[in-house]
């Protein structure tokens, strides 16, 4: 426990300039009950550009354990949302620059369900990214959120995400949004067998 309250220390007192990587994120929710203890103090690290992904990724690992709380999150709303738009700017400068922490502030982004959170879901659904967007339909689906045409359309193109997208969809009794043209045995096979 003394160890996380020195590293506690250390990252808001002489907070890192270069980015912790995914080994530090691992070792910080080694002891996971000990991290969710020291988590909330840290949480205004979202605001800091270089620990911000951290702070996402270790979000999301201690949501899904039930450490932390959606509402503890919810009082950063803000801070989520400014760092969903810079990473939104970014993917959408270049489609194939995202990675593994995009996906995890999707699922804060899902899990925390606020009108302000699904409306940046929906601006990441129309991303060129498709496993992105794929990832954005999904938690906008068991949000119960209305998804953009634009979106299934774009998925559905896609031979690399027709076929989850279409089962995505049938998870949620919303197959009538695929669009039809797609929506056919060679379509699916085309998909298969390109993945």
């Amino acid at each position: 426990a003394e160890n996380y309250i020195i590293l506690k220390n250390i990252l808001l007192n002489h907070t890192p300039r270069i980015k912790p990587d995914y080994d530090f994120q691992r070792a910080f929710t080694d002891s996971i009950q000990l991290a969710a203890e020291i988590f909330p103090d840290i949480l205004p690290l979202l605001k800091d550009t270089v620990m911000a992904e951290a702070v996402v990724s270790i979000s999301k690992t201690l949501l899904d354990s039930g450490l932390i709380s959606k509402d503890l999150l919810r009082s950063y709303k803000q801070d989520i949302l400014k760092f969903a738009q810079k990473q939104y700017k970014k993917i959408a400068g270049d489609p194939d620059d995202y990675g593994y922490v995009d996906f995890r502030l999707e699922t804060l982004l899902g899990k925390l369900n606020l009108p302000e959170t699904n409306g940046m879901l929906q601006k990441w659904s129309v991303l060129q990214a498709p496993y992105i967007q794929l990832n954005a339909v999904s938690y906008l689906l068991q949000n119960r959120q209305v998804i953009n045409p634009v979106a299934v359309q774009s998925l559905a193109r896609d031979k690399n995400t027709r076929v989850e997208l279409y089962d995505t969809l049938r998870v949620y009794k919303k197959q009538s949004l695929f669009p039809t043209k797609y929506l056919s045995q060679k379509s699916f096979a085309e998909s298969i067998i390109y993945r």
